[in-house]
């Protein structure tokens, strides 16, 4: 049967293969390069049979969660329809994790780098779009960029080359991402900021982030950590893939779990080096209370020296936003709450993930006594009614009773 739809696919510059479908309702298939020496995905890797699944799930996760963001990329784009492979097919360009898709397989050679000069009127419109509730693609922005970034939050990216912005596009890496807040999140850009520098301070490898204004417009900027800056200047992909993609869970981002994740790197490297860096940021995440840390909020880097795990990204307090679920995503032992988590559920989790016992409670404690030497001087220092007295104390509370410092409710005794 003849093919009908190829995507071609590009990791950092380098051709690895291609998606193809006969026809519309079939799920796609990855078809490797052999001349390939780059990894698409750890789900498909060159080795070993890929599993059923898998091409769809890798491409389910480059385009964003919300319905309203896939709507306004195909009005943008003018694509066939919100289906991932149509979307994927109009949008090309900039994804995530250092990945280029054309249907043409000389696509990424049309396109001269950084033409798209994208000012900070129009860095400042889609902002506010996005502020008022917008999918920030809901126009053109002077030339519409085409790119993705998967997610629930609306958020975009662009290039800084010196003081000039671009739209990226696949000749284009982008360098930064923003992520305005909405009217129902008020407060967060401060407080994901003051975080991302917590977990710096604690000893976390953290991307540099702020809040950087844009002709009036506000919004929590990070500087993309899968992107190399050569002596020019001029950005390079690094690339990356989140644990969901990694692990071949499809949408299924709440239902990563640690053992899964350590077995994974564990498999790929041949130690459990990046399993302890996971569990460096797992602690941090925990004991914040980030309740949103969920199998797309992890990744790997592909680097020249080997895997690395990517730095910690999307790390916010979730309890300064009482609306939603304080349940961890992923629990420690079980546990979801995470002002009752102690070294007795560190323990046994350590065991279900392979990992040395005492080495994870030696980072757990590494983590806390970080959070609670540098927590007034970052999230302390925010002036927001958020941020109040009673949350920075769950905080503290957390790290004590993670590291048996403080008894946890109902055990009558300090452990």
């Amino acid at each position: 049967m003849a093919v009908r739809d190829v995507l071609h696919a590009w990791v950092c510059g380098e051709y690895v293969g291609r998606f193809e479908r006969d026809f519309d309702l079939d799920k796609p298939r990855f078809v490797r390069d052999p001349n390939s020496s780059a990894e698409l995905s750890l789900s498909m890797r060159s080795d070993r049979k890929i599993e059923a699944g898998a091409p769809q799930n890798f491409l389910d996760a480059l385009i964003p969660e919300r319905q309203s963001a896939k709507d306004s990329i195909r009005r943008v784009t003018h694509a066939k329809s919100t289906a991932t492979w149509d979307l994927l097919e109009a949008i090309g360009g900039d994804l995530p994790g250092g990945v280029v898709l054309h249907p043409d397989l000389n696509g990424p050679t049309r396109e001269e780098a950084f033409s798209r000069v994208a000012s900070e009127a129009l860095v400042a419109a889609r902002i506010a779009d996005i502020k008022e509730g917008g999918s920030g693609f809901d126009e053109d922005y002077g030339d519409a960029p085409r790119f993705s970034l998967a997610g629930a939050q609306g958020k975009f990216a662009f290039a800084q080359i010196g003081e000039q912005f671009f739209w990226s596009d696949s000749a284009s890496p982008s360098t930064h991402i923003v992520k305005p807040e909405s009217k129902v999140h008020a407060g967060l850009e401060l407080i994901e900021t003051a975080t991302m520098r917590l977990a710096q301070l604690s000893g976390i490898a953290a991307p540099d982030t702020e809040r950087r204004h844009f002709a009036g417009q506000s919004a929590f900027q990070v500087v993309r950590f899968d992107r190399a800056i050569d002596a020019d200047g001029i950005p390079h992909r690094i690339h990356a893939e989140d644990f969901t993609q990694a692990l071949n869970h499809g949408g299924d981002k709440y239902l990563v779990s640690t053992d899964e994740i350590t077995a994974m790197l564990r498999e790929a490297t041949g130690d459990d080096e990046l399993g302890y860096d996971f569990y460096r940021q797992y602690a941090f995440n925990s004991m914040i209370g980030n309740a949103d840390a969920h199998g797309k909020n992890y990744s790997i880097l592909f680097t020249a020296g080997g895997l690395q795990l990517a730095p910690i990204y999307d790390a916010i307090p979730i309890g300064m936003f009482a609306d939603y679920a304080q349940n961890l995503a992923m629990p420690v032992d079980g546990m979801t709450n995470y002002l009752t988590i102690g070294p007795a559920e560190w323990i046994a989790s350590a065991q279900e993930s392979g990992l040395d016992v005492d080495r994870v409670l030696t980072i757990v404690a590494e983590v806390a006594a970080g959070i609670h030497e540098h927590l007034a001087e970052t999230l302390g220092e925010i002036g927001h009614p958020r941020v109040t007295d009673a949350a920075l104390d769950d905080i503290r509370t957390a790290a004590d009773r993670h590291t048996g410092k403080l008894a946890l409710p109902g055990s009558g005794a300090v452990i």
